[in-house]
């Protein structure tokens, strides 16, 4: 006999009454309430999507996820049903911590476990061990609501496995030191300060022969407080690797008393960056042109 689904506005009903409070709906919860068969007859009208195993997401949120967020959902899907919390590392406490994305997320969920507890990987969970990667050497910290090593460990780790780029990004992420844009206010806060950064390093130095090892050691030497997002980094590495002439980051250039203006990447020609970045706020309207700024009927300023 077929099973008749529920209209749409009970479903909706059904759903807002499992859900918990961080989004998550646990086949657990809807058996304590007797409500297992209608879940699943939710589950196979595809009301809600399955991210592992007994923890479900209502699909039409699913479906407005970004990659980071799709993510984070299947480590917090883990985190909810594990008999104990969870130390995430790796790319978990990467994408916990904010980190730029690499090319892609795995859709591995990465904890890291001691060494005595034996524990191994299986389909969908990759487990490291602490004393062979190094991780959780300050102990784990707790971080929207989810255990994970800190952040200059976990930037240590990933560069271990990724392009020299991309781990540079990810380091420039965990000691970026926010600037101030108005004077008097408030510059943010720091994941991890450059000290910390470099006691991670320096506990992978002394680890004897370790992968990736020596391009973890290189991507922390070239790190910078000052670079402000992924793409700056990954820019600033390539043109290292290309071997062009490191730039000046951040330059501050005053436009009046109370606000100032950045270049995020200074080249020699500062005269020609700070015309393209003109350029570029003219075509996004962020600033209207002047009776300088000719432009050309492609939108190209006129030579």
């Amino acid at each position: 006999m077929a099973t008749t689904a529920p209209s749409e506005p009970a479903s909706n009903y059904l759903i807002a009454a499992l859900l918990r409070p961080d989004g998550l709906i646990l086949a657990s919860d809807a058996a304590t309430v007797g409500l297992h068969e209608a879940l699943r007859t939710e589950f196979t009208h595809h009301r809600v999507t399955r991210l592992r195993r007994g923890v479900y997401l209502p699909t039409a949120h699913w479906e407005q996820l970004d990659l980071d967020a799709r993510y984070l959902f299947r480590i917090r899907a883990y985190a909810a049903v594990s008999a104990d919390p969870p130390v995430f590392s790796h790319h978990s406490a990467a994408v916990i911590w904010g980190f730029p994305r690499p090319s892609h997320w795995p859709t591995d969920v990465h904890v890291t476990v001691p060494q005595a507890s034996g524990g191994r990987s299986k389909p969908g969970i990759v487990r490291h061990c602490a004393t062979d990667q190094g991780a959780m050497s300050t102990g784990a910290v707790r971080r929207g609501g989810l255990l994970v090593t800190s952040a200059a460990e976990t930037a240590v780790a990933m560069a271990r496995i990724l392009p020299f780029p991309e781990s540079v990004a990810m380091m420039d992420r965990a000691i970026h030191v926010p600037r101030m844009l108005f004077p008097g206010g408030s510059s943010g806060t720091t994941l991890a300060t450059r000290d910390a950064l470099q006691a991670a390093l320096d506990t992978l130095e002394r680890s004897g022969r370790r992968y990736g090892k020596t391009a973890a050691l290189r991507a922390g030497d070239f790190a910078s407080t000052q670079s402000d997002s992924g793409g700056e980094s990954i820019s600033r590495a390539h043109m290292f690797l290309l071997g062009f002439a490191a730039p000046e980051l951040q330059v501050r250039f005053a436009r009046c008393r109370r606000v100032h203006r950045f270049c995020r990447l200074l080249l020699a020609k500062h005269q020609y960056c700070r015309r393209i970045r003109r350029t570029r706020q003219i075509r996004q309207g962020h600033v209207h042109p002047g009776p300088h700024d000719r432009r050309s009927r492609n939108g190209r300023e006129a030579p």
